[in-house]
C-alpha cells in the first residue's frame, strides 16, 4: 500500500517495520486485510491533521488576533477546570493519532504472533517497542497537560510546558517523546530494565539497578536531587515498585505484623489481591505500563484533594518539573 510522503503516518524506522510486517502477513490474507484497513484509517487521520492550519500561524478571527503567544497565554489562563473545549482541535487530533498508531502497531504485532509457521520473533519485538514509544509519547503529553493546568506550578514552568505541548500537537506524526522529552523516555526505559525482587521492600538493590540502567545523566541528577525531599522520595518509591503509596504501606505493615525480613512476588500478590503479572509493567506491555501510571496518578490526585498522606504528584511529574523549573 503506497502513501505519499506527506500523508504517511510512519517515520522511517516505523515504515520499514510495517513494510516487513505486511510482507510476512501476505501468507495470512484475512489478517493482512485487517491490518491494511487499520493502516488506511490511520492514514486518513494523518491526512485530516494535515488539513488543520499550523498552530504557529498567526490569524485573525473577527477582531481577535491569534498567534502562538496568545495560545500559550490562553492555555495558562484556563486553569485546572479546563476541558477539551479549551484546547485547539489539533491537540485532540494529535492525541487521537498517537493512540491510534499504538493500537495499529499492537494489532500488527498480534497478527504476526499468530502466523503459522511463525516468523522471526524479532519482528514482533520491534513492533512492541514501537507501540511502547507511542505510549510513552501519550504519557508525556498527558503529564505536560497536567502540569499546565496545575495551580501550584510557576508561570515560567507552565510556559515551557505549553511550548513543548504546541510543538507536539502541531507535528505529532513526526514528533515522539524522545524529540521533546528525552528525560522521561530515559526514566521509563531505565525503570523497565529493572527486575523488582521486592525483598525487604526498601528498594536499595532496585535503586542501584535503576541508576545503572539510566541512559540520561539528568535522570540520575534528578533522582538523587529530588529524593532528598520526603514527598518526592515517596513518589519515586511508587515509581520504582510500580505500586501506590497505600499499597506499599499495607505491604510493609503486614511484613512487620508477620515479622518477615523479606518477601517475594507471590506473597505481595496475595496481600494485594492482584495477579503476579500485574505487579510490574515491563516495556513489553505498554498497556499495563499506562494503567500502572494512571493508578499512581489517580491516587496522587485523590490525596491532593483530600489532604491525606502520601505523594501529591507522580515521579514522572516531578521529573518534568525538575526540567521545566530550571532556566
Amino acid at each position: 500500500m503506497s502513501e505519499s510522503p506527506g500523508s504517511s503516518p510512519w517515520d522511517d524506522p516505523e515504515r520499514l517495520i510495517v513494510e516487513e510486517t505486511l510482507a510476512e502477513l501476505a501468507r495470512a490474507p484475512l489478517a493482512l486485510a485487517m491490518v491494511q484497513g487499520s493502516i488506511s484509517r490511520l492514514t486518513a487521520l494523518r491526512s485530516l491533521m494535515d488539513q488543520c492550519p499550523s498552530l504557529y500561524l498567526e490569524s485573525t478571527l473577527v477582531a481577535s488576533r491569534r498567534s502562538v503567544d496568545t495560545l500559550i497565554d490562553h492555555m495558562i489562563r484556563v486553569g485546572p477546570l479546563a476541558t477539551e473545549l479549551d484546547l485547539p482541535l489539533k491537540a485532540s487530533l494529535a492525541r487521537d493519532f498517537v493512540l491510534a498508531k499504538a493500537q495499529v502497531l499492537r494489532e500488527a504485532r498480534l497478527a504476526v504472533e499468530g502466523l503459522d509457521p511463525p516468523c522471526d520473533p524479532a519482528l514482533a519485538d520491534r513492533l512492541r517497542l514501537e507501540a511502547a514509544q507511542s505510549v510513552h509519547t501519550l504519557l508525556a503529553e498527558e503529564l505536560l497537560t497536567r502540569i499546565l493546568l496545575d495551580g501550584g506550578v510557576a508561570e515560567a514552568a507552565k510556559r515551557r510546558a505549553a511550548t513543548w505541548l504546541i510543538h507536539f500537537w502541531d507535528d505529532s506524526p513526526r514528533v515522539e517523546v524522545g524529540d521533546f522529552c528525552p528525560l522521561l523516555e530515559a526514566a521509563w526505559k531505565a525503570r523497565n530494565a529493572v527486575i523488582v525482587d521486592f525483598g525487604t521492600l526498601m528498594g536499595n538493590v532496585e535503586v542501584l539497578r535503576l541508576l545503572a540502567a539510566a541512559s540520561d545523566d539528568r535522570f540520575i541528577d534528578a533522582f538523587i536531587g529530588e529524593t532528598s525531599n520526603p514527598e518526592s522520595y515517596l513518589a519515586f518509591d511508587e515509581f520504582l515498585f510500580g505500586l501506590t503509596f497505600e499499597q506499599l504501606r499495607l505491604l510493609r505493615s503486614r511484613m512487620a505484623e508477620q515479622r518477615r525480613a523479606a518477601v517475594d512476588r507471590q506473597w505481595v500478590s496475595g496481600v494485594l489481591g492482584v495477579s503476579a503479572e500485574d505487579l510490574f509493567a515491563p516495556i513489553g506491555s505498554p498497556r499495563l505500563m499506562f494503567r500502572e501510571y494512571r493508578r499512581r496518578q489517580m491516587a496522587a490526585t485523590l490525596r491532593r484533594i483530600q489532604g491525606t498522606p502520601g505523594p501529591h504528584r507522580t515521579a514522572e511529574t516531578i521529573l518534568l518539573l525538575f526540567l521545566l523549573e530550571r532556566p
